[in-house]
């Protein structure tokens, strides 16, 4: 099965959305998820990939944001990367936009990671364990 253009755009714009906090790629997502209303109504089995995007823009996309150096942090980013999310992103503190919830008043001291979704990060996270947990797994 191949994903639709609108499914694939509406999936675009919510993770511009989620990543830059930018009005512009909400309206956007809202605009493409609802001119596919009907055929979401009328089809479910093939908007498959329509329907993971309005799950996640409901529930919120996750972001995992990495920030330190050193073998502590790559243990954090191994475990980030084999979290069982499908369409987590994990990002670099380093790279984040000024108006991203990790990056509000925050440095990481040392090997840290958040784990947000939608516009609310978690408290710092310092372990492989707690990343774990933090992510279900």
């Amino acid at each position: 099965a191949v994903p639709s253009g609108s499914a694939l755009a509406a999936a675009f714009y919510a993770r511009l959305a989620t990543h830059t906090g930018e009005e512009r790629w909400h309206d956007r997502v809202e605009a493409a998820l609802v001119a596919e209303g009907d055929a979401l109504d009328r089809n479910p089995y093939g908007t498959g990939h329509l329907l993971s995007v309005l799950d996640a823009w409901h529930q919120g996309h996750v972001e995992i944001v990495l920030g330190g150096e050193g073998p502590a942090r790559e243990a954090l980013e191994t475990t980030a990367r084999q979290a069982p999310l499908v369409d987590a992103l994990i990002l670099r503190w380093e790279a984040l936009p000024p108006t991203h919830p990790a990056a509000a008043g925050r440095r990481p001291d040392g090997p840290t990671a958040w784990v947000c979704r939608g516009h609310t990060c978690s408290l710092p996270i310092r372990s492989v364990e707690g990343l774990q947990a933090a992510l279900g797994g």
